[in-house]
């Protein structure tokens, strides 16, 4: 009996020293959960902060007041608690900026941190436990950059408050102590906060606490353990944390109660003492059994069997009880059985496992798990339906997040009432995470499939599915559906002249534009390219229409400032309606891209409705661009030219080149049946490039034939002189033609020009080097300003023609007339004017200082052979 106890024992301190290794490692892994918890809510604390524009504004500005993070902090509590957290923002030389505790700030603070001295090195997101004029504080650095340019650092500094009450949350109670070294570094010096000239962080424990700490370090500590046993009572085990040069920075003392420790201690004892009962009742048989046998030979007989087959059923019980345990703790899975009157709880390794881990290891009853752990919901479940219950679970093991999915399954007894159940549970993890990525992929699959990339808007698809919604809600609250088509206006300029990138910035910001004026219910969609659709539900009156509409269009005009670039946006915007215009969507859809077109013919950055006759001008619009593509491959285009005059003497100053197009169909088309169409299918380039070599090979012409030696005024479309080779092609037409550049002049409109403005002056200045003449045609209808204007090299501005219509009678159009001959001579540039058909004109403009114009009034349009022979009889 006593080499049993003496085994026991030592199997006892074996057992005891394993638990305490054990117990140690499981503080030392749930302070850095907690840890790691607490740094991850900073670091939620922080991006968000950071990302505030008022943080970059202050840094770049260099001013600190309009910093102000009181309600930030304050929504930001959804990243955990930030009562305790600080804010420094510090500029790209690691001077501080910015403290919310204090005003003090412009001290280079970083010659002082090794951590922002490391951060500045390689500046990226850093997160650092250090020591504080208070208490230690876990910290979160991330950069700040603006266009790629690094230009500060933003820092949160939290105490470690949630760090402690998560510890004493789990039974444990905390006393974290900062080395010596740092002592000086403290602003309170009380006594009550040090141990041995170390410093206590939470000096509010318990006096036994701090009592026990100063123990443990005047004794020592043994550095082949991680814990002592401290005063009979507590269980104190370690956590040392090193600064960032490695050196030793602060001690976690981690105390829990011993008692419950020592419990699962006594499970051996208890063998022993079952042992030894167990040795009790044999002897108690043997002497029964030989007491017995000197009453009776056949009494000893049966009583020598008894003992046998006692002896060999408990052997056999015991056995097989011992291998059905080891039998279940092989099994990965969890596996529990109640018995629903006894307070017995059977369970195999992982079970246990999995209770110690959620702290309710003293649970024996179905009802102590019912009321402590809500997840046994499946067991109590179980026994009142009678059935098995299935319920899947999330369970959080040292701050690892498991999917477990139990089952519970009941057992009866001869009466048919549940007297166990066995439950148990699956790991499903793996799975779960596995269908959390696939919905993750699943949603990024459909943002790509249903949504636009760049805008964000939803595509084409999405945009046809939802108009078939509206469609058939429509149908059946009988009301209306109007879809709007837009396109922006002139946008391949922007393109062409500011680069794709910003091209791409204006659609996002003409997206936000659409999404800002219309109604939660309605859609806005982008097709592709500079295309939107807009669908407006429930729609009562097609008169309301009218009115988001030209919202729209006001939000539209607005200017756009991308990149150092001011834009003036307009747009298209062509409309039809549910059920008037079509019932399906691709009728709806083709009828708002005919209406857009007749918008655009109207002049743009204006709407028009669909009408049916509309189609028919599709039709024709069709045919139209199809003759001239062929007009562009044939060269069938024909330049005609309109002599310019000095007005008080008739003498000519020069011509203009205008495009005609001889069609073998259609005969002589003027400009204004098909420019708007080349224009908008980029077909003007060509045609362009074409009247260009033609006007520059006549002007040469007649300077040879010496019929004039005067210059010829060339029209320079918006995609011509806001593509990337204007200046190329002209030179080359130059060399081709034996041009000389002084003999040419540019006429470009108002609105090219101030598109891009930076790009305009750049072209305008190469061409005036060049010996080319520049004049802007139909002055008066763009959006252009005398402080714009004069920094522009422009030899002559052209009056429009529609302010000459009807004067000297119409008074607003002659008040604009004088204003701008005052401003062109303001300006030292010759005011020319366009459309000249009577005397009454010719008078106005020449009595108002306007010396040079053309029109019907002196001479139309001509073909070249008509004009040279004017030009050689000198009927000019």
């Amino acid at each position: 009996m006593l080499f049993v106890e003496l085994y026991f024992e030592q199997r006892k301190l074996e057992e005891s020293q394993k638990r305490y290794q054990q117990v140690a490692k499981e503080a030392d892994k749930l302070i850095n959960a907690l840890l790691e918890s607490n740094q991850e809510k900073v670091a939620l604390a922080v991006l968000y902060l950071s990302q505030q524009e008022m943080v970059k504004k202050a840094i770049l500005t260099g001013n600190h007041k309009v910093l102000n993070f009181t309600p930030l902090f304050e929504k930001g509590a959804q990243f955990g608690s930030l009562s305790d957290a600080n804010v420094q923002i510090l500029d790209k030389n690691g001077v501080s900026f910015y403290r919310s505790w204090t005003d003090h700030r412009g001290d280079e603070i970083i010659r002082n941190r090794k951590d922002l001295q490391a951060f500045f090195q390689s500046p990226k997101v850093m997160y650092t436990i250090s020591v504080g004029v208070y208490s230690l504080t876990l910290k979160t650095i991330v950069p700040l950059y603006e266009h790629d340019q690094f230009i500060g650092a933003f820092e949160v500094i939290g105490l470690m408050h949630g760090l402690l009450k998560g510890l004493k949350s789990n039974g444990i109670e905390p006393l974290v102590l900062v080395d010596s070294r740092y002592q000086q570094q403290f602003l309170d010096q009380s006594p009550d906060k040090y141990i041995n000239g170390f410093r206590l962080v939470n000096a509010d424990l318990p006096l036994s606490f701090k009592q026990a700490a100063h123990q443990i370090k005047t004794i020592g500590i043994d550095q082949s353990e991680n814990y002592h046993l401290c005063d009979d009572r507590w269980f104190v085990s370690f956590k040392h944390l090193p600064a960032i040069d490695q050196k030793p920075m602060a001690s976690f003392y981690l105390f829990q109660p011993l008692q419950p420790i020592t419990n699962e201690l006594l499970q051996p004892k208890s063998q022993v003492i079952l042992f030894v009962l167990f040795l009790y009742l044999v002897s108690l048989i043997v002497y029964l059994s030989w007491h017995w046998y000197q009453n009776s030979q056949v009494a000893e007989a049966y009583s020598k069997n008894l003992q046998t087959e006692v002896v060999s059923k408990n052997l056999k019980l015991f056995e097989q009880a011992n291998f059905y345990q080891k039998v279940i703790d092989g099994i990965k899975d969890i596996i529990l059985v109640f018995t629903s009157d006894k307070q017995e709880v059977v369970m195999n390794e992982p079970a246990r496992k999995l209770y110690s881990s959620q702290g309710f290891r003293k649970a024996k009853r179905i009802s102590d798990f019912a009321s402590n752990w809500p997840q046994r919901e499946t067991v109590v479940e179980s026994i009142r339906q009678k059935v098995a219950v299935t319920k899947v679970e999330e369970i959080d093991d040292y701050g690892d997040k498991r999917f477990i999915e139990f089952t519970a399954t009941p057992f009866f007894g001869d009466d048919d009432e549940v007297n166990q159940v066995v439950e148990v549970g699956h790991d499903i993890t793996p799975y779960m995470n596995a269908k959390r990525e696939l919905e993750e992929q699943k949603a990024k699959l459909d943002q790509i499939a249903y949504f636009d990339s760049l805008t964000g808007l939803p595509n084409r698809r999405m945009f046809n599915d939802r108009l078939q919604r509206a469609i058939s809600s429509a149908e059946r609250a009988h009301n209306k559906v109007a879809l709007m088509f837009i396109d922006l206006d002139l946008f391949k300029q922007i393109n062409d002249t500011c680069g794709h990138d910003v091209g791409d910035k204006v659609l996002v910001r003409f997206s936000k534009r659409l999404r800002a004026n219309i109604r939660k219910s309605d859609t806005v969609s982008r097709l592709g390219g500079d295309e939107f659709t807009v669908i407006l539900e429930k729609i009562d009156r097609v008169d309301s229409v009218a009115d988001i509409v030209d919202h729209i269009l006001r939000s539209i005009c607005k200017p756009c400032t991308v990149e150092s670039h001011n834009l003036y946006l307009s747009a298209s915007i062509g409309l039809s309606v549910y059920p008037d215009d079509g019932e399906s969507v691709q009728d709806l859809l083709k009828n708002a891209d005919t209406a857009m077109y007749k918008a655009k013919e109207d002049g743009r950055n204006s709407y028009s409705f669909y009408d049916p006759v509309m189609t028919k001008k599709a039709v024709e619009r069709i045919e139209l661009e199809n003759s001239l593509r062929r007009a562009i491959a044939e060269e069938q285009f024909e330049v005609y030219y309109q002599p310019q005059f000095d007005i008080r003497n008739n003498n000519i100053v020069g011509f203009e080149a205008l495009v005609r197009w001889n069609s073998p169909e259609l005969g002589l088309v003027t400009p204004i049946e098909f420019i708007s169409l080349a224009e908008e299918t980029g077909m003007i380039m060509q045609i362009g490039q074409q009247v260009m070599k033609q006007a520059m090979q006549t002007i040469t012409d007649w300077h040879k034939k010496q019929l004039t030696n005067k210059r010829m005024a060339i029209n320079i479309s918006a995609k011509q002189f806001a593509h990337e080779d204007i200046l190329k092609h002209t030179k080359s037409c130059l060399q081709q033609t034996g041009c000389k550049p002084e003999w040419i002049e540019f006429e470009i409109t108002e609105a090219s020009i101030m598109l891009d403005k930076t790009y305009a002056a750049s072209v305008l200045t190469e061409l005036k080097s060049l010996g080319i003449r520049s004049s802007i045609d139909d002055f008066g209808t763009g959006h252009s300003s005398l402080s714009q204007l004069k920094r522009m090299p422009i030899d002559r501005i052209k009056i429009d023609q529609s302010f000459l219509y009807e004067l000297p009678y119409d008074s607003e159009g002659a008040e604009i007339t004088k204003t701008i001959i005052s401003l062109a001579k303001n300006l030292g540039m010759e005011p020319v004017a366009e459309g000249i058909e009577n005397r009454a004109q010719n008078h106005f403009v020449q009595d108002y200082g306007c010396n040079y114009g053309q029109g019907f009034l002196f001479s139309k349009p001509l073909s070249k052979p008509d004009l040279e022979k004017q030009l050689f009889n000198h009927e000019l």
